[in-house]
C-alpha cells in the first residue's frame, strides 16, 4: 500500500464495515486463521466480510449473520456495523427508481401492521359482546302445574272408608240403573265406560273405594281382576276371571251382561 493511500485511509472514517474488522484484527495481531478457529467461519468468508464483498455470500442474511459473530470476536459493537451496511439495490435499477420501490414496501408493510391489531380488536369487541349477552338474567317461568288426580268426569265418585264389619249397615239398592262400587286390594289400572258413552281411567291405589252409577252397562277394563272387590246394586260380586291378567267385564242391573 502507497504511503499516501495509508494516510488517506487513517485521515478518512471509513464509511463499510470491511476496514474496520481488518484494522481491528490486524491491531489485536490476530491472524485470519486464528479467527477462523475460534468463529468457526471459514477463513475466506473471513476475508470476504473485510474487503465488503458480497457476491461471496448465498444471500444477504448469511452476510449480516456472519459480521455479527465476527465483530463481536474482535471487540465491536456489530450493530453499529450493521447499520453502515447500506441496502441492496437490483443492479441496472436507477435510484429514483429504487427509491420508489422503497417508499412502496415502506407503505405496504404500515398497512400490513396496521390489519393485524385492527383484527385484534374485532375479535375483542365481539367476544365482549358475546360475554355481555351472556351475563343478562334468564327468566324462568314456573312450569304450568299438572293436576295429579283426575277431576271426576261423570258420575264415579270416591267414597271414604267405611267399616265393613258385620256391624256396618247394609247397601241400599237402588230402585232403577245400575250401581257399581269396587274397593282396591292392590295398585293397578281401571278404565270405566258408562252406557258406552263416558269412559273414565283410574290410577288405583290400595285402600280406595270408588262408586258409579250408570242407566244400562257398565264396562270394565281392569289390569287385574283379582285387585278390586266388587258390589253390583249393593249385593257382593266376583266375576269368574282369573287373577293377574288383564280382563274387561261388561255388567249389567242382572250381572254379567250378555
Amino acid at each position: 500500500m502507497e504511503p499516501d493511500q495509508a494516510v488517506q485511509e487513517m485521515e478518512s472514517p471509513p464509511q463499510t464495515p470491511g476496514p474496520i474488522l481488518r484494522r481491528c484484527r490486524e491491531f489485536n495481531q490476530i491472524t485470519l486463521d486464528e479467527a477462523a478457529e475460534a468463529t468457526k467461519i471459514g477463513k475466506n468468508y473471513l476475508r470476504a466480510l473485510e474487503e465488503d464483498r458480497t457476491a461471496d455470500f448465498a444471500s444477504p442474511a448469511y452476510r449480516k449473520g456472519f459480521l455479527r459473530i465476527y465483530a463481536t470476536h474482535l471487540g465491536l459493537n456489530a450493530d453499529d456495523l450493521l447499520r453502515m451496511l447500506e441496502p441492496e439495490q437490483p443492479a441496472g435499477v436507477p435510484a429514483e427508481t429504487a427509491r420508489a420501490l422503497q417508499e412502496t414496501e415502506a407503505a405496504r408493510f404500515t398497512w400490513q401492521r396496521l390489519l393485524l391489531p385492527s383484527i385484534l380488536l374485532a375479535i375483542i369487541i365481539v367476544l365482549a359482546l358475546f360475554m355481555h349477552a351472556n351475563d343478562q338474567p334468564v327468566i324462568r317461568r314456573p312450569a304450568k302445574p299438572v293436576p295429579v288426580v283426575q277431576p271426576p268426569r261423570s258420575s264415579a265418585q270416591r267414597l271414604p272408608a267405611t267399616d265393613t264389619s258385620a256391624t256396618a249397615a247394609p247397601a241400599t239398592v237402588p230402585s232403577s240403573g245400575i250401581t257399581l262400587r269396587i274397593r282396591v286390594l292392590r295398585k293397578g289400572t281401571l278404565v270405566v265406560t258408562m252406557d258406552d258413552v263416558t269412559s273414565q281411567s283410574y290410577d288405583l291405589s290400595e285402600g280406595d273405594l270408588i262408586e258409579w252409577k250408570a242407566d244400562r252397562v257398565i264396562n270394565l277394563e281392569l289390569s287385574d281382576p283379582g285387585s278390586v272387590e266388587m258390589e253390583l246394586n249393593g249385593k257382593p260380586y266376583k266375576p269368574a276371571l282369573p287373577p293377574g291378567q288383564p280382563a274387561t267385564l261388561t255388567l249389567d242391573a242382572a250381572g254379567v251382561h250378555p
